[in-house]
């Protein structure tokens, strides 16, 4: 398994956040 950093899942749900 992938170990995704905080940063940059953050910044991953922002951008889909904003869609």
């Amino acid at each position: 398994a992938e170990q995704i950093q905080p940063k940059q899942y953050q910044a991953a749900a922002q951008m889909v956040s904003k869609g």
